[in-house]
């Protein structure tokens, strides 16, 4: 196991590459000083589980990791030019996934075509605020056709809507052989302001085999849609499952079971 917090190593690269039998990466709070990183490439055949969670995106390539069953990347770099559709074509095979998805002005997952046919656990954190978000959302859950878990926190969710989203958004997306096999679902920091409602409304309505939602409001965002609204509205939502639950949870007033 390699783990180097805060500080960076202009050695790493060639430390990783010739780590044959290295199993586990884990690297956080990595910082350099230039650009030295930017043209780092993480090689690893045995490499079986990989974290990376940073405040800036170095640019470091991903290549031959035929091994890997689980993957972290947090990186909170909005102005990263890095290749999303490249990344996740490298983590193909893997099992669980958790990632990042930055907020960009055009869906930065467009064009995915590989498939994420072993991908049970999903964990997304993702900005709700516009319409190219969502969309990279879905093209990711298009390719991850056998997930049961999937778990998303809302980023930036104390910032107005940029973009707001209808019913009728979620109807003109090619969403027929979605969430086959999803069972649970959560929503974490949710203002439950429209399009997270509406996002609500379509998983209910469209996953037949899911037992549980937890919605976790956010209620330190004065922007917050009201608990008690929001439970209504939530209650006269359709659903696909009929042994679908949907848990209501806030960290100030009394949780809700619907």
């Amino acid at each position: 196991m390699v783990n180097l917090p805060e500080h960076g190593d202009s050695t790493l690269e060639a430390m990783i590459s010739l780590s044959l039998l290295l199993e586990w990466l884990d690297l956080r709070s990595v910082c350099t000083d230039g650009n030295q990183m930017d043209e780092w490439v993480i090689r690893a055949p045995n490499l079986k589980h990989l974290t990376i969670e940073s405040d800036y995106d170095y640019l470091w390539r991903v290549e031959e990791l035929p091994s890997l069953q689980t993957a972290t990347v947090k990186v909170d770099d909005d102005s990263t030019d890095r290749d999303f559709v490249q990344l996740l074509t490298c983590f193909a095979q893997v099992s669980m996934l958790e990632l990042h998805l930055l907020a960009t002005e055009d869906n930065a997952l467009d064009g995915l075509s590989c498939s994420l046919e072993k991908l049970k656990s999903l964990t997304l954190h993702a900005n709700f605020r516009s319409v190219s978000s969502i969309l990279c959302i879905f093209s990711l859950l298009m390719r991850c056709p056998n997930i049961g878990v999937l778990d998303i926190e809302i980023m930036g969710s104390e910032f107005p809507q940029n973009d707001e989203i209808d019913a009728e958004f979620f109807n003109t997306l090619e969403t027929n052989d979605l969430f086959t096999n999803l069972d649970d679902i959560t929503l974490r920091n949710a203002p439950c302001l429209s399009n997270d409602m509406h996002f609500i409304e379509f998983v209910l309505s469209r996953v037949r085999l899911l037992s549980k939602f937890w919605v976790f409001r956010d209620d330190s965002n004065s922007l917050s849609k009201p608990s008690e609204e929001a439970v209504i509205e939530i209650a006269k939502y359709r659903r696909a499952s009929p042994k679908s639950r949907v848990f209501f949870r806030s960290m100030e007033v009394s949780d809700y079971n619907l």
